[in-house]
């Protein structure tokens, strides 16, 4: 699916103490569940959504 180097950046900058907005492709979502929240963005729910990553960042 993608290649061992790529998989081993994304859980490096997983394990760094920075907040992490990602996408990530429904199939990988149980291999990164531990790593904070995940979000199913749709057209319907994206500015509810949006609002919710923007509040958590900022506090």
């Amino acid at each position: 699916m993608f290649s061992e180097r790529f998989a081993e950046f994304v859980d490096h900058v997983f394990s760094l103490e920075k907040p992490v907005v990602a996408v990530i492709h429904r199939s990988l979502v149980s291999r990164y569940r531990t790593e904070g929240r995940i979000f199913e963005v749709s057209r319907d729910n994206f500015e509810e959504i949006r609002q919710t990553i923007l509040k958590e960042l900022k506090g």
